[in-house]
């Protein structure tokens, strides 16, 4: 049986992107996140969150490269995430660093 994790998958994303790091569907798999484009469709679509996406390639185990967007979190939209974090971290009685 696996064990829970405090963080949920988008709570987990969310605090990455707020830390003012980018990410691609590739980079999101060591956060546990195996459908990123998902995740933030979800954060937008039920927080109003907006992202930031651009486009670019990186090297395919083929030797050839692969389409990928990678996903950041423009400054002015911080404010609003972190008020989202909050409230998702509050179900599970944790607390967000200031």
């Amino acid at each position: 049986m696996k064990a829970a994790s405090a963080f949920s998958k988008q709570s987990r994303i969310l605090a990455h992107l707020l830390a003012g790091e980018s990410l691609n569907r590739f980079d999101a798999e060591r956060l546990g996140d195996h459908c990123l484009p998902t995740t933030i469709s979800s954060l937008t679509s039920r927080f109003g969150l907006l992202f930031q996406h651009e486009p670019e390639q990186v090297p395919n185990r083929f030797g050839g490269l692969t389409r990928v967007v990678r996903h950041s979190l423009p400054e002015s939209q911080h404010g609003s995430a972190r008020s989202v974090l909050v409230r998702m971290l509050e179900g599970k009685n944790l607390k967000v660093a200031a």
